[in-house]
């Protein structure tokens, strides 16, 4: 398949994995906003957070305005570098560019929730006894599964997977005769 039909078919998955996020965050901005959870199982319920920072709060210790406009920036700068390496990577076999695919699209769309909303809408918590998994939403779930697939493909990816496959091994096939060394050509 071409590269640009490859890549157009990964940026449509992308953008409606990106439809679903904003689709959901938007029911859970509107449904589950100042209620109580919803529990869905004894280990998954529905939980509005607004996350105003970035994973595991790791940026806490700026000030909200600065860490705004550094986290925006971070956003856009790494968009951009997946969105390239997407394309870039689109003709290869395997997993790389669903992977970039799925991180693309979580990116995005946690960009599109802190530039409109100035936070991130979390809702799904995962729980197990006393443990509790950080809230989170269906852009961190693309984020998470599109790394640990990178992650796999970079082990079991093959060093020469980028060689052009058209090309052919060698120059002389096995059914060519042998070029005359130098005594049978003076022997002539």
């Amino acid at each position: 398949m071409k590269k640009p039909i490859r890549f157009y078919l990964l940026l449509f998955f992308a953008f409606a994995l990106l439809a679903l996020d904003n689709i959901s965050k938007w029911a859970a901005y509107t449904y589950l906003r100042g209620k109580t959870p919803i529990e869905l199982t004894s280990t998954l319920d529905l939980r509005y957070v607004e996350n105003r920072d970035v994973a595991f709060n790791l940026l806490q210790w700026l000030p909200p305005g600065s860490r705004k406009i550094l986290i925006l920036f971070i956003g856009v700068t790494m968009s951009a570098v997946i969105l390239w390496m997407l394309y870039q990577n689109a003709q290869r076999k395997g997993p790389i560019g669903f992977s970039l695919a799925l991180i693309f699209s979580g990116a995005i769309g946690n960009l599109i929730d802190r530039v409109f909303r100035g936070f991130v809408v979390d809702f799904l918590h995962v729980h197990l006894g006393t443990y509790s998994w950080p809230v989170f939403n269906i852009a961190d779930i693309c984020i998470s599964v599109g790394v640990l697939l990178l992650g796999i493909a970079a082990f079991m990816m093959p060093d020469d997977e980028d060689e052009d496959e058209s090309a052919p091994a060698s120059t002389q096939s096995d059914e060519q005769e042998p070029s005359p060394t130098t005594s049978e050509t003076n022997a002539a």
